[in-house]
C-alpha cells in the first residue's frame, strides 16, 4: 500500500493475550473482507498497546458496524435463522450440508455455517468440538439469539470494540474469555450467583474467527490446528504480528507448525515477523470446560 492511501482503525478493547479477543479480531477481518474487498483489509497488532488495527487502502464507511448488526438481525428473523439451530454439537452433518447448499449465494451466512460445521467431528463418531465449548444445557447459539433479541440493550459493536460500552451480563458463551472461570476460593460470593460481565458482541465476532482453524484429518482422528495435548488439557496457541497481513497470509501464519511446537523456535518466528506466540489451555473444573489465562511462549 502507498502510505498516503493507508487508513487504520484500532480496537482498544481487544487484547492480544486473550483467546476470545484474538478470534474476535479475526472475525472483524472476515467481515471487512466480505463487505469491502476493494479496500484490501489487513490486520496488525500494535507492539505498545497490544491491541489490533484494521488497515485498508481506502476508507471504510463509518456505519459499517451498523451494517454487520443489521445483517445479524436479519439472519435472526430470516428463513434459515442460524441462531435457532440449537446446540452446535447436536447439529447433524446432513443438516449443515443442506444449510450450506441453501446459503451458497449468501457469502457471510455460508462462512458462518462453515466455521461452525468445520469444528465438529464426523457423524456418529463423537462430535464434540475441540474449540467450541458446549455442555449440559449450555448452547452458544442460544446465547447469541438472546443477545440479538434484547431490544432494551441492543448490541453495540462499535462500543464493544472501542471499549466504550458498558459491561453486560452474558451466558451461553464458548468460554474463550479466561475471566469466565471464577473459582470459589477466590470469589467474594458463590460463582454460581455471579453472572459473567463482558462486551457481549465480541463473542459473536469470535465465532467468525473460527474460519481460520479448519480441522484436519490425522492418523489419530480429526484435530483442530493450533491445539496440542498437554498435561491437564489441550493447549491452543496463536501468533501475534506487527506487519499488516491479509487473510490469506494470516491463514498460513496461524497454521504454521513452528507456532505450535512445545518449544517454539523464537529466532525463526521473529524472522517471520512474529512478536509473540500466546498459549491458553482448555481445562475442566466442576464438569465444565474453560480456557485459561494465556501465557507467552517466550
Amino acid at each position: 500500500m502507498n502510505s498516503a492511501d493507508i487508513h487504520e482503525r484500532s480496537f482498544a478493547a481487544l487484547r492480544e493475550d486473550n483467546l476470545r479477543d484474538f478470534l474476535a479480531t479475526l472475525g472483524v477481518l472476515v467481515w471487512a473482507e466480505s463487505l469491502f474487498p476493494e479496500c484490501a483489509p489487513q490486520l496488525a497488532w500494535n507492539a505498545d498497546s497490544g491491541c489490533p488495527s484494521l488497515i485498508t487502502n481506502s476508507r471504510i464507511p463509518e456505519n459499517w458496524m451498523t451494517q454487520i448488526e443489521e445483517t445479524l438481525q436479519n439472519w435472526r428473523q430470516g428463513e434459515v435463522q442460524p441462531f435457532k439451530l440449537g446446540k452446535i454439537e447436536g447439529i447433524a452433518p446432513a443438516k449443515f450440508r443442506h444449510l450450506l447448499e441453501a446459503t451458497a449465494d449468501e457469502t457471510m451466512m455460508n462462512q458462518f455455517l462453515v466455521s461452525l460445521s468445520s469444528q465438529l467431528e464426523k457423524e456418529n463418531v463423537g462430535r464434540r468440538s475441540e474449540l467450541i465449548v458446549e455442555s449440559g444445557q449450555k448452547c452458544v447459539l442460544r446465547g447469541i439469539e438472546d443477545l440479538l433479541a434484547n431490544e432494551r440493550e441492543p448490541i453495540d459493536l462499535v462500543g464493544d470494540l472501542d471499549g466504550q460500552s458498558s459491561l453486560r451480563e452474558v451466558s451461553n458463551t464458548s468460554r474463550w474469555h479466561p475471566a469466565e472461570y471464577q473459582p470459589a476460593a477466590y470469589a467474594a460470593a458463590d460463582p454460581k450467583e455471579n453472572k459473567f460481565r463482558d462486551r457481549v458482541s465480541l463473542n459473536i465476532l469470535a465465532l467468525f474467527g473460527l474460519r481460520f482453524f479448519p480441522p484436519i484429518d490425522t492418523q489419530k482422528g480429526r484435530r483442530t490446528p493450533g491445539l496440542r495435548r498437554v498435561k491437564g488439557g489441550k493447549e491452543f496457541s496463536w501468533p501475534i504480528w506487527t506487519t499488516p497481513l491479509n487473510a490469506d497470509e494470516i491463514q498460513s501464519l496461524v497454521l504454521h507448525p513452528a507456532c505450535h511446537e512445545q518449544v517454539p523456535p523464537k529466532a525463526s518466528l521473529t524472522a517471520m515477523g512474529l512478536r509473540q506466540v500466546w498459549r491458553s489451555t482448555r481445562f475442566t473444573r466442576d464438569q465444565n470446560d474453560y480456557f485459561s489465562t494465556a501465557k507467552p511462549a517466550w
